[in-house]
């Protein structure tokens, strides 16, 4: 996550879990075949994805650094796709963060300040590294997606148009805000919906795509208790960040095999995005707060941000492939908590990582019969 935590690209279309401020949201960050593939018509896919993710940057206030900040986490996503006619898939995707890591190397402790009557990092000395830890399922996705076109099912066509539309349940039971029985989970906590839509042009050595996706984060009402076992605040109504994501880039083919469907190729990718204000738990975002604010939902600002990645993908035949990458972004500097006059750093920057496997046959491979795909139609 940036700002804290993708992203990374969700369950839906994209590969990579694009890190918010305090949540998972999966974006459309990915290659080309990511975005605009659909498994086989009567048949089923199924894809293993590994997302990594570090953000280091300092928190400064009145700029004066205050602290280092660094957030690494590590994230799967397994999601499975089933085609039952032309243009429809249905799909389901478990994501799971076995590691979410808020560090705050030689954190200052908080002070109260008399004279403003609010919290302040200034008058006090660097003291020992804070860190928050959480893990666990980030949520269930449940998703449809429809393509009114695509250049798998028709050569004549000109393109391949996927649209996506996916729904996640809320965890207000276990996720960042709370640590029931001193664990913390890594889900924003409210229910969300993500919608997405794609574009892609199959060209030959050259295949430009173009994808937009919006995740829209619901409220949801928990009781803030810490590790300590002790609650600060009960039935409190939190509501993470949403986000509005661009990505255009193009995929190179270095070699391929049309006779086995064996290929390698290359791609570049930019991405652009928007996240909004949001009402969290304090503690989390910043180090060492005072106790008063532990109770009451506190504010972080929007920000923009921007991505550039390098990907490969790698087909060993039109049934199994691989694809893995780099990337690393930028984004402008936020209040984590309004109640404190602290703000992220302009030096703050993510480098990510990902790597994906994914699988893909009709019914009839898989159980023995014919699939009965309708024929791609001769071009006219």
């Amino acid at each position: 996550m940036t700002s804290a935590v993708r992203t990374r690209p969700p369950v839906i279309t994209g590969v990579k879990a694009c890190l918010l401020l305090v949540g998972t949201s999966w974006t459309c960050t990915g290659l080309a075949a990511e975005l605009t593939d659909v498994a086989p018509v009567r048949g089923a896919s199924v894809r293993l994805a590994y997302d990594g993710e570090l953000t280091s940057g300092a928190l400064e206030e009145e700029g004066e650094r205050i602290s280092g900040r660094q957030v690494l986490r590590h994230d799967l996503l397994w999601r499975a796709e089933v085609s039952p006619a032309r243009g429809l898939a249905v799909n389901v995707g478990l994501e799971h963060s076995p590691s979410l890591t808020f560090s705050y190397p030689d954190a200052r402790p908080m002070i109260f300040e008399p004279t403003t009557g609010a919290g302040t990092y200034r008058f006090s000395r660097s003291g020992p590294d804070v860190s928050v830890k959480a893990s666990g399922v980030s949520g269930v996705w449940l998703g449809a997606a429809l393509l009114p076109y695509s250049e798998a099912y028709e050569r004549q066509q000109q393109a391949t148009w996927r649209i996506d539309v996916g729904l996640r349940p809320g965890s207000p039971q276990r996720n960042l805000w709370t640590a029931k029985n001193g664990k913390r989970g890594p889900a924003p906590g409210g229910t969300a919906l993500r919608l997405a839509t794609a574009f892609s042009k199959d060209l030959g050595t050259g295949n430009p795509y173009m994808g937009f996706a919006y995740l829209r984060e619901g409220s949801v009402t928990v009781d803030l208790e810490d590790e300590e076992g002790i609650v600060h605040g009960n039935a409190v109504e939190l509501r993470p960040a949403s986000t509005l994501e661009a990505t255009g880039g193009v995929e190179i083919v270095a070699w391929q095999d049309s006779s086995n469907g064996r290929r390698v190729a290359v791609d570049l990718s930019l991405t652009g995005g928007y996240r909004t204000w949001q009402d969290v738990g304090s503690g989390l975002l910043l180090p060492n707060v005072l106790d008063g604010s532990r109770g009451i939902p506190v504010t972080s600002g929007e920000v923009v941000y921007a991505r550039t990645g390098l990907g490969a993908d790698v087909h060993f035949s039109s049934e199994l492939w691989t694809r893995t990458g780099l990337w690393a972004g930028w984004e402008t500097p936020s209040r984590p908590e309004h109640v404190y006059s602290v703000t992220t750093t302009t030096d703050t920057f993510t480098v990510g990582w990902f790597l994906t496997i994914e699988g893909r046959a009709p019914f009839g491979a898989l159980f023995g019969a014919s699939s009965q795909e309708p024929p791609a139609e001769p071009q006219g």
